[in-house]
């Protein structure tokens, strides 16, 4: 019966023999010849991953500050592409000064826009406590003989002509 048992390390040395590992690492080194990666893919890559975030900032209808965060995470890319263009030519070096100042400009400019926000926000508050609403000041409490009207809308009785009859 034991004999019929298959044996663990068997199956492991069967499973990973030198010459399957070999062949593993043959399809494993081809697959990361393919994949090489150089600094100029990685900033395209980079710049189309900066433009999302832009796009989203330009054509959202977010009330400011509301994507700040979206011109933190563009200052950050800019910032990951510049060190990363120092080295490279001096196009990149360009796009990538003119991405820090555009998420520079696009986050001081949500903070400007917020804060007069926030003012013109406190000032419509307290302009409204303030102004006394004539229109119900010109309306007087009626009186219980005075007013022949319902006095709720879908109010049944009919009135004292219902009661006179």
């Amino acid at each position: 019966m034991a004999a019929d048992a298959v044996r663990p390390s068997h199956l492991f040395s069967v499973a990973f023999s030198p010459a399957r590992l070999q062949s593993a690492l043959g399809i494993c080194r081809a697959f990361m010849q393919k994949l090489t990666i150089n600094k100029t893919s990685l900033l395209r890559v980079l710049f189309g991953v900066y433009l999302f975030p832009l796009s989203l900032v330009c054509f959202s209808l977010s009330v400011p500050p509301a994507d700040l965060p979206l011109c933190g995470l563009m200052f950050v890319l800019a910032a990951f592409g510049l060190v990363l263009a120092r080295q490279e030519s001096r196009g990149w070096r360009v796009i990538w000064t003119g991405a820090l100042i555009v998420s520079i400009l696009c986050g001081v400019l949500e903070i400007v826009a917020g804060q007069r926000i926030a003012r013109q926000r406190s000032k419509h508050d307290l302009s409204m406590r303030l102004t006394i609403n004539h229109a119900l000041q010109r309306t007087r409490p009626s009186r219980r003989g005075c007013n022949r009207k319902p006095p709720w809308a879908g109010w049944l009785r009919l009135g004292r002509s219902a009661q006179t009859i």
